[in-house]
């Protein structure tokens, strides 16, 4: 290899960091005036004015109705409806018997556990 290659490789090699180097330095700063043209707005905040915001915001209070009576008939016919019925009762005992084998089971747990657990079972 001749002196005049590797003078040629080195200065290609010296070329390519300055050109690496000046792209660095070019990326640097388009973020620096990116940042510098889009500040951010957002105020710091003090805690009460946050408190003072939520207790100020109106809160849903929808007066409370009563149950409505639904007429059955107007839906099912005779047959559906002890159908239904029956199931329902079927549904009804099956659960109070699983229920009573739950609370058997687990001892002292509250009603509402064992509820819970004896509906994971269906």
């Amino acid at each position: 290899m001749s002196i005049n290659a590797i003078k040629s490789q080195l200065l290609g090699i010296h070329q390519a960091k300055t050109n690496i180097k000046t792209d660095v330095k070019e990326k640097e700063e388009k973020k620096s005036q990116t940042a510098q043209t889009n500040p951010t707005t957002n105020k710091q905040v003090s805690a009460e004015d946050v408190f003072k915001y939520l207790s100020a915001t109106k809160t849903v209070t929808t007066p409370v109705t009563t149950k409505k009576t639904v007429n059955i008939n107007a839906y099912v016919n005779e047959e559906s409806k002890s159908r239904i019925s029956a199931s329902m009762k079927d549904f009804e005992a099956l659960f109070s018997s699983k229920l009573s084998t739950v609370k058997s089971e687990f001892g002292n747990i509250s009603d509402d556990l064992a509820e819970k657990i004896t509906l994971f079972m269906f």
